[in-house]
């Protein structure tokens, strides 16, 4: 794997495992009706690593 790409991937893959496994949970805690506060925080992880990712490729291409 490329240099600086381990903590995004670990974000998104964590991101989406934490996702599905609070989704099947029965005692978690709401932020809106069909929408609880894990899987929120998990797709936050989600996009901060697909952000992360994108800043990465953005920098190695300017400096190519």
């Amino acid at each position: 794997m490329r240099q600086g790409y381990l903590l995004p991937f670990y974000m998104i893959g964590y991101g989406v495992i934490r996702c599905f496994v609070e989704g099947l949970r029965t005692d978690s805690l709401y932020l809106m009706p069909g929408v609880r506060v894990s899987q929120g925080l998990s797709g936050c992880l989600i996009l901060l690593g697909v952000l992360l990712v994108g800043i990465i490729r953005r920098r190695k291409d300017i400096q190519a």
